[in-house]
């Protein structure tokens, strides 16, 4: 990144993008999500400091599991998916999740970002 966002900007940024972004540490603790206007999946506020997996249907834990391991170990950096769900209508509708490796300057893992949209 060129440049620094000045602290009063960062969260306003942030909560101003056209996705949901949920950020883990290297524990997989949840520890923030953006306010995107049209919620996606709803996060209640206890989940924060908590495991990721506590967000995840237990028919996904194979695969979550198999993502971070990957992450930690430097042989992904980065995965889509696209699902079913409802949409902001209440009607059917498709959404994109991308998970993103979180990677300090020497490539240690601190991280992962699920980024959530709206496929249109």
């Amino acid at each position: 990144m060129k440049g620094k966002i000045p602290e009063n900007m960062l969260e306003p940024v942030i909560d101003s993008l056209p996705v949901e972004l949920t950020l883990t540490d290297a524990d997989d603790k949840i520890i923030m999500w953006s306010n995107i206007k049209t919620e996606i999946f709803h996060r209640p506020d206890n989940i924060l400091g908590q495991d990721v997996r506590k967000c995840h249907s237990e028919k996904s834990m194979d695969k979550l599991d198999k993502l971070l391991a990957g992450m930690k170990s430097g042989n992904i950096d980065n995965q889509a998916m696209i699902i079913d769900c409802k949409g902001p209508d209440g009607g059917p509708a498709k959404v994109r999740i991308e998970y993103l490796a979180v990677r300090d300057f020497q490539g240690k893992y601190l991280g992962c970002v699920e980024m959530t949209n709206y496929v249109e």
